[in-house]
């Protein structure tokens, strides 16, 4: 037997009823927006893959994605490259790790964290799925509402 939430997500009949009942269950833990990424042929070019590859699901502003996904950012994302290695989630600690001034960051990780910046991005997690094949992935990125910090994202997770 299913449960009452399952069965709701089972009902939506497209993307986007899936996308907005997933947001309305985010939310009350400090969720704003969310990527689900998934990648079933990643090996060829690397763990995270060509991004005309990935198959991704988000209710992320444009922009956000544009940059993150459009220009290839999300390969320099430190979540990322631990959930290409990892299963379960994690907290996006990396966000309070960078250095100020970003003397030791290469262009596109200055530019990752500068595309966090003019979105608000503060805190998130990210859930990595188990892999059923070694060269697929596939991950939840859950960026917390706006100025949230991550230690209060993390509390709530708890």
């Amino acid at each position: 037997m299913v449960d009452a939430q399952t069965a709701r997500y089972l009902a939506c009949a497209d993307a986007e009823s899936l996308v907005t009942l997933h947001q309305e269950m985010l939310t009350p833990y400090g969720f704003r927006c969310f990527i689900y990424a998934t990648n079933p042929i990643a090996t060829e070019f690397g763990k995270t893959g060509h991004a005309q590859d990935n198959r991704i699901l988000h209710n992320c502003p444009k922009t956000l994605i544009a940059g993150y996904v459009g220009e290839n950012l999300y390969r320099v994302c430190p979540i990322v490259k631990w959930a290409m290695s990892n299963t379960g989630a994690e907290p996006w600690t990396h966000l309070s790790s960078a250095p100020p001034d970003g003397t030791a960051l290469s262009r596109a990780e200055r530019e990752l964290y500068e595309l966090f910046t003019a979105h608000a991005i503060t805190a998130g997690h990210t859930v990595s799925l188990p892999r059923h094949h070694h060269a697929a992935n596939a991950e939840f990125g859950l960026i917390g509402v706006e100025h949230m910090t991550q230690g209060a994202l993390i509390d709530i997770w708890g």
